[in-house]
């Protein structure tokens, strides 16, 4: 008979159809094959985090003796991420490297990154970002810019300088026209994008 919960050490892990299971060694040498716990579950969806080989875990045993992992824990061996370390306060998912975050929706669903209260919402690095533009704002002034100089190129075509009569000294004027005026540029900074 197990104690309630236990710490041991993960051996081996498998995922098929019916879950994601660990060899575990337990504090006690003994030996046990765990389900692995999640937060969000579901026919095939869920939240899926990886759990490795040499982990520190905490497992739980039901009456009848089955294991659950109900926690891994940071250790020695295991230590929380550097920015967990600096900044305890904060929320901090630092994937391992060459790991990959999915992150799926489907049937219309969204996905939403809202910072409220003038707070920021960065892509790509912390500091020595630009601010994302407003596609369609940016789109329309481009397309003027691009009227106004086929307007400016077909007036300057057209256009003809005054010129000097050889026999007279008087200058012969023509009749000139102003070149066209160019588009006002918007404000395209974007405070809120979607990316399509």
């Amino acid at each position: 008979m197990h104690p309630p919960i236990q710490f041991g050490i993960v051996e081996a892990v498998s995922v098929d159809e019916e879950g994601v299971f660990a060899d575990v060694l337990l504090n006690d040498n003994h030996p046990v094959t765990a389900h692995v716990g999640a937060s969000y579950t579901g026919e095939n969806f869920g939240v899926y985090c990886p759990i490795e080989k040499g982990a520190m875990v905490a497992v739980a045993f039901q009456d009848g003796g089955e294991a659950v992992i109900v926690a891994r824990l940071f250790s020695q061996v295991a230590s929380p991420p550097a920015r967990a370390q600096k900044n305890p306060d904060d929320l901090v998912i630092d994937v391992k490297p060459k790991q990959n975050l999915y992150l799926r929706v489907s049937k219309g669903a969204h996905v939403y990154l809202v910072s409220e209260d003038g707070g920021k919402v960065k892509v790509g690095a912390e500091e020595g970002l630009e601010p994302a533009a407003l596609g369609q704002t940016l789109k329309g002034f481009l397309d003027q810019v691009k009227g106004w100089m086929t307007s400016l190129n077909t007036a300057f075509t057209a256009h003809t300088h005054p010129y000097l009569n050889q026999a007279a000294p008087s200058v012969t004027s023509v009749t000139t026209s102003s070149p066209p005026t160019p588009p006002a540029v918007p404000d395209i900074l974007a405070k809120i994008a979607e990316v399509k």
